[in-house]
């Protein structure tokens, strides 16, 4: 059977037309960012960072493309995923509320082999006073990824600032940082490694942290409720390997005579349990009442069940 198409045609009048016109325009543009590529669209609520743009080729600045797929994370919650690779990231990131940022190393990694999610900082270079690569907002986490700084010299250590900072939004006074985690994750050679505060915080949950630090460690300040860390180890031999740039004794001897492991100022209630730290200046210190002693044997492990609010004494090396 023939069909006349010219009969089966629907003729619209000129304003319809108009309006299918800019609807379809619409449909169209609001799939494309600004450059013209796709936007990403999770159905199940997690967010790749290769589809905003992220680039695992150890020249690509990560930072924005990472920012993106936070940001559309947290529209209605979601995962941010770190697929396998070296991202390089010359500016600082922030983890909204409802995202969790995570790589594939489901557990703590040794220097080698250099595989899994690896994200590479740089900001901050001689100013420990910057931005934190990463800073956590309430119910956030960041989990199964190794950080590296590539332009930290072994030969020639900088101050950087902290690599995760847990506080409240500073353009927001009246925000708090609750129900914050951080867990398998992996530090080559961070010069800070974790903050809390200065800000109202609570809750925070640092599980399952390895790695190599050599200022300072963690420190836990402006805690309103019970934080607890377990299950963390600072040692050298993260980053006295080749694999990573770096060398034993230059790193042994920096932690040996600079590094404050864990560090206590004002918290209502800490829960630390499984933690050690080889070699250190200071192992386990206070902010608040300056009660810090110096292990002689450079070797420090805590079981600190309950600590209550302003609660410290010194720890010598008869205590580890």
């Amino acid at each position: 059977m023939k069909v006349n198409w010219r009969r089966k045609m629907i003729h619209l009048p000129l304003g319809s037309c108009a309006s299918l016109f800019l609807l379809v325009s619409a449909l169209i543009s609001s799939s494309l960012d600004l450059s013209g590529r796709p936007v990403a669209d999770s159905k199940d609520g997690t967010f790749n960072i290769v589809d905003f743009g992220a680039a695992a080729d150890v020249r690509t600045d990560n930072t924005t493309a990472i920012q993106k797929a936070i940001d559309e994370a947290s529209i209605r919650g979601g995962i941010v995923l770190v697929p396998p690779g070296r991202w390089l990231c010359r500016s600082h990131l922030e983890v909204k509320p409802g995202v969790h940022l995570m790589g594939v190393n489901v557990a703590p990694q040794s220097w080698e082999p250099q595989t899994g999610s690896i994200l590479m900082p740089t900001e901050g270079r001689g100013d420990e006073e910057g931005a934190a690569f990463i800073e956590m907002r309430s119910s956030t986490s960041i989990s199964a990824l190794t950080i590296y700084y590539p332009e930290q010299d072994v030969n020639d250590i900088k101050p950087y600032p902290w690599t995760i900072r847990i506080r409240a939004n500073p353009r927001s006074p009246k925000d708090v940082a609750f129900d914050t985690t951080v867990e398998n994750i992996t530090l080559i050679n961070s010069y800070n490694g974790i903050s809390t505060g200065p800000t109202e915080n609570g809750r925070h949950r640092i599980n399952s942290v390895f790695g190599c630090v050599l200022r300072r460690g963690i420190l836990i300040d402006w805690t309103g409720d019970i934080g607890r860390i377990e299950n963390v180890q600072f040692h050298s031999h993260f980053w006295a390997n080749k694999a990573f740039n770096g060398n034993w004794d230059k790193v042994f001897d920096y932690m040996q005579h600079n590094l404050e492991a864990f560090i206590f100022g004002r918290t209502d209630w800490e829960y630390v349990t499984n933690t050690f730290v080889f070699p250190a200046n200071i192992a386990i210190a206070s902010s608040r009442r300056q009660t810090v002693q110096r292990t002689d044997s450079s070797l420090a492990s805590a079981q600190m069940p309950a600590a209550p609010r302003y609660w410290w004494r010194r720890f010598s090396p008869k205590d580890c």
